[in-house]
């Protein structure tokens, strides 16, 4: 049994016109969100065998307040550029080509790529907009991450800062 985490960065500042997408950083709310939901994560005792993470600045400071939370140390996130505005299938393709020692994986992206990819999932969720900092988890029936795409899926939950957990 495998455990996937899929998380949105929190919120960003607003691109600036010289500025370049990929350098966003959080904003004083995205810093507050991130906090939020890594504590809401860590009482679930999810336990991160491995934290990957889009390059981008933005998922790079969720993912590193994440690590606060989760008992993972920060030098040990990977940093997959793929990942920045990832289309869902290159979701996919990431996921399947872990290492099969990883048992939790979180991963950090963008939308609209991690709404797609969720909305593929056979998990009996949709979501229209996965919000900032909005957390999915679910568990796949498998050993291998190579056979993702096509392991039997159990949502688990779905939270974000501004609602209520909700639960299977």
């Amino acid at each position: 049994m495998k455990t996937l985490v899929v998380i949105r960065h929190a919120h960003s500042h607003a691109a600036k016109p010289h500025d370049a997408d990929f350098s966003r950083s959080l904003s004083v709310a995205g810093e507050k969100e991130a906090g939020l939901m890594a504590q809401k994560i860590a009482v679930k005792n999810l336990n991160p065998s491995l934290m990957i993470c889009s390059s981008a600045l933005r998922t790079r400071q969720t993912g590193a307040i994440f690590c606060e939370s989760n008992s993972y140390h920060k030098e040990k996130i990977q940093f997959v550029d793929k990942l920045y505005h990832a289309d869902s299938s290159t979701i996919f393709s990431v996921i399947s080509t872990q290492e099969n020692v990883v048992d939790t994986l979180f991963l950090f992206g963008h939308n609209p790529g991690v709404t797609d990819f969720i909305n593929l999932l056979d998990i009996n969720v949709r979501i229209d907009n996965m919000p900032t900092c909005g957390v999915l988890a679910m568990n796949i029936d498998t050993k291998h991450w190579a056979d993702f795409s096509t392991a039997s899926k159990r949502f688990l939950f779905f939270d974000h800062p501004n609602a209520q957990s909700i639960f299977s």
